[in-house]
């Protein structure tokens, strides 16, 4: 379930987060940012599906666009948004923390940042234990490729992939058959 939505240069919020419980109302007067709040959850909904970044905000033939479309998704005069979420894993002591950053103007959306952690509470700690199951680098942002790193279990950066910029990793995580068990749980539970 997800626990927290954090919201960055996202149409009408410069920064913000969202506390979400088993049952959340959004109350404000109009023009307050209710139906934003609830477009970033959407465009994480098809993202996570499998649909590409730029189709996810502005649409198709198949799809219709996001409020506003590709032209106000980003809070001006911003060309790049955030989103973070934490995912609660009910069966475990463990929690993710998934964040994402797009790039878009009017043609293309992509990926520049992207990373999994879990958090992992052991028995008697309030302080959880960090592992980066996947991340890039915001230095190599302007390769064609998205350099990706997965956590193999081993000190060091990881497992080095190039993905494609115009998905969100994790749904190309999925296609990874040497990924460890670790990372593809965190990714599905991510995706859910």
């Amino acid at each position: 379930m997800i626990k927290e939505l954090k919201l960055t240069n996202w149409k009408s919020f410069a920064e913000a987060t969202l506390y979400i419980d088993p049952l959340t109302i959004l109350i404000g007067s109009n023009a307050s940012g209710k139906s934003n709040a609830l477009d970033a959850l959407l465009f994480l909904s098809r993202v996570s599906r499998g649909i590409a970044i730029f189709p996810a905000i502005a649409g198709d033939l198949n799809l219709p666009a996001l409020r506003g479309g590709i032209e106000w998704v980003c809070r001006k005069p911003e060309k790049q948004f955030g989103l973070a979420v934490l995912i609660d894993d009910e069966t475990t002591r463990q929690e993710y923390r998934y964040s994402l950053a797009v790039q878009v103007n009017s043609t293309k959306a992509e990926v520049v940042q992207e990373e999994l952690i879990l958090l992992h509470y052991g028995p008697r700690s309030k302080t959880p234990k960090k592992i980066k199951l996947l991340h890039t680098r915001a230095d190599e942002a302007n390769s064609p490729a998205i350099p990706t790193y997965y956590f193999t279990g081993t000190q060091g950066r990881g497992k080095h992939v190039d993905l494609a910029r115009s998905q969100l990793i994790l749904t190309q995580t999925e296609t990874l058959h040497n990924a460890q068990p670790d990372v593809q749980y965190g990714a599905r539970k991510a995706l859910l």
